[in-house]
């Protein structure tokens, strides 16, 4: 299981790779944000955004785990 608001590589749609930061985990959809917003997105949800658990994975390379 991974820890909230931990640094984590998010993979787009085109393909490419983006470092943000995990804010939760529900069900198969990890919410993530950038760390500049990370103050903001704790209070504002609409601040997330949701990507498959599939598509997001520690910076070592393991995915991370749904709940």
């Amino acid at each position: 299981m991974t820890q909230k608001n931990q640094k984590v590589l998010v993979r787009g749609a085109d393909g490419s790779e983006r470092e943000l930061i995990l804010l939760r985990i529900s069900g198969r959809t990890a919410y993530v944000c950038p760390e500049g917003k990370l103050r903001q997105a704790v209070d504002d949800p609409e601040l997330w955004v949701g990507f498959p658990v599939r598509d997001v994975r520690l910076p070592t390379g393991e995915p991370v785990a749904a709940n």
